[in-house]
């Protein structure tokens, strides 16, 4: 017994409370958004819902696409109902986002839902993917290699922007099945049009839809398809169960400064391997990865056993390398450039990324606080001129407060410099050698004392964060 679509909708919109707004319905002119379409104008009265329409015009068939979105502006002015046209460039999205067609037109889509969204103050979208559709995708995502995640298929309800108080996809018909559409529209007599671009076999969606399951239907029964469907349901509960406990973990083991996640190594080593790896997977999704290689999450999991300075390739654009004390992720930085700058007077001097404030004042003009980003140096103990630069290798002297020298390197460990940062170390020197360790400690022999008379105040800060030493 064929499901009723009009209480499969109607369900899905009580059950998240789509009622008493304007929503927008997305129509390609298949037979599964023609039957949605036609199903939410039934009911709109009851749910007293005013329906807007959009037809995303991918250009990918010539004049059969030109042909589509006639026909849905057509079928949508004998329903009184308004839609707009959007045309976008596939070709163009693919290559800018270095991905296949599928994805590409998924991305315009969404990105003209969104526009309209944001026109109209619309706060739904109602799409019309079936079951089929999601265990389309959950075979897809099987066999190019998924973790849990990627066994849930299509959820019911998302957001259309990654930011949360976007406007909201429904999949209203995800319940019921192509043959249940079919026959619905064939019994009302509902009009549609034939994507030619759904039988090419040079997709992966398309093989699957017209070889494997259909092959799958032949070979177990025709309700595999419901059975594959009822099993994401369960895996997506599951799912929800790991995403609980990753959160939990990623705020009790990592810390984040700027854009990098340091992971705390002796926390994560107490794990099971599963958790560990789930975490790491969990982290670079949080950075920006959106499918994250589990070879890479495995490599990323072994500079938890890994010397300090070790490091493992992730991605193209981050990084991941061990710590003292943990193992950071981030985004790639530029390189390191060694510079050299003489501070020939009072001034605001760049390198790079770094900013240096010179200013020399009688001592009743400042009020000394001790500060990790400024330094207050008495004058008459300088010698010669000054010189701001990177830290070398040997560098070595007394600082405020010892009675011994100490290499750079030595106070940058102290200090908990993290491994990639020391490189942008630098100092500030006079002829007689370095008298601050920007952002660290000043010289001994150039403190202020009860005799100083004139301070030569140096400010320093990070432009960007990847060289802040919080």
């Amino acid at each position: 017994m064929p499901f009723n679509l009009d209480d499969v909708v109607a369900a899905a919109l009580t059950e998240h409370d789509i009622r008493d707004c304007q929503v927008l319905v997305a129509v390609s002119g298949g037979k599964d958004s023609m039957v949605l379409l036609h199903i939410l104008h039934r009911l709109s009265s009851t749910f007293h819902l005013s329906l807007h329409a959009i037809h995303v015009n991918h250009g990918l068939r010539g004049h059969a696409s030109d042909l589509d979105a006639n026909f849905v502006v057509a079928q949508c002015e004998d329903l009184g109902v308004p839609v707009y046209v959007r045309t976008v460039d596939v070709h163009n999205v693919a290559q800018h986002r270095h991905g296949g067609l599928e994805a590409a037109a998924r991305a315009a889509r969404y990105e003209a839902f969104l526009s309209v969204c944001q026109e109209f103050s619309l706060a739904w979208v109602l799409t019309a993917h079936t079951q089929d559709d999601n265990v389309e995708t959950i075979l897809m995502n099987l066999i190019r290699g998924t973790g849990l995640s990627g066994l849930t298929g299509i959820p019911t309800v998302r957001p259309l922007h990654k930011d949360h108080s976007s406007p909201r996809i429904c999949r209203v018909l995800l319940s019921a099945s192509t043959v249940d559409v079919l026959r619905y529209a064939d019994h009302n007599n509902i009009d549609y049009r034939h994507d030619q671009s759904n039988d090419d076999i040079g997709f992966l969606r398309n093989q699957l839809r017209h070889g494997l399951i259909p092959q799958l239907r032949r070979e177990f029964g025709p309700d595999v398809i419901s059975r594959i469907d009822t099993t994401s349901h369960v895996l997506r509960d599951a799912a929800e169960i790991v995403s609980s406990a990753l959160e939990t973990a990623f705020g009790s083991m990592t810390t984040t400064h700027g854009s990098e996640i340091h992971v705390n190594v002796e926390k994560v080593k107490g794990q099971t391997r599963g958790l560990r790896r789930s975490l790491f997977h969990y982290c670079l999704k949080r950075l920006g990865i959106g499918r994250p290689d589990q070879r890479a999450v495995r490599r990323v999991d072994s500079l938890c056993e890994a010397e300090v300075g070790s490091r493992a390739d992730i991605h193209a654009d981050f990084e991941a390398f061990r710590d003292r004390d943990s193992v950071v992720l981030r985004k790639r930085v530029a390189p390191f450039a060694p510079f050299f700058v003489v501070l020939e007077s009072d001034g605001s001097y760049v390198a790079g990324s770094q900013h240096l404030d010179v200013q020399t004042l009688p001592t009743n003009a400042v009020h000394v606080i001790p500060s990790r980003d400024i330094a207050f140096l008495d004058v008459t103990a300088l010698r010669g001129k000054l010189v701001w630069r990177s830290w070398q290798s040997g560098d070595r002297f007394v600082p405020h407060g010892s009675q011994r020298q100490v290499s750079i390197a030595e106070l940058l460990s102290s200090a908990k410099i993290p491994l990639s940062l020391r490189p942008f170390a630098s100092v500030v020197e006079d002829d007689e050698g370095i008298v601050w360790l920007c952002g660290i400690r000043p010289a001994e022999r150039v403190r202020v004392t009860s005799s100083t008379t004139t301070i030569l105040q140096l400010q320093h800060e990070s432009i960007t964060e990847h060289h802040s030493y919080e």
